[in-house]
């Protein structure tokens, strides 16, 4: 019989590991071992890419976007600076 699963977080945690409850039958839930390091190191992870994301609609665009913005305006820039006519000399 395969057991369904249930995620817990756990209330007492300063750090808010997540426990992971496996039924099996009708007996009660085994926790699975959970390791506190990689734990902590994945809430980092997802802490971490959750400010990225916030960071990239605030900031907007990819390194690569500004350069190429940056490419194109200079380019319509010597562009309008070839066209110029010269000044005449008094």
């Amino acid at each position: 019989m395969t057991g369904a699963s249930q995620t817990l977080r756990v209330t007492g945690d300063p750090f808010g590991v997540i426990v992971r409850r496996t039924m099996i039958g009708n007996e009660e839930p085994m926790a699975e071992i959970v390791n506190l390091r990689q734990a902590r190191k994945q809430k980092a992870r997802a802490e971490k890419a959750a400010k990225a994301s916030e960071n990239r609609v605030a900031f907007g665009l990819t390194k690569a976007e500004r350069k190429l913005t940056d490419a194109a305006k200079d380019l319509s820039l010597r562009r309008l600076e070839g066209h110029k006519r010269d000044e005449p000399k008094s």
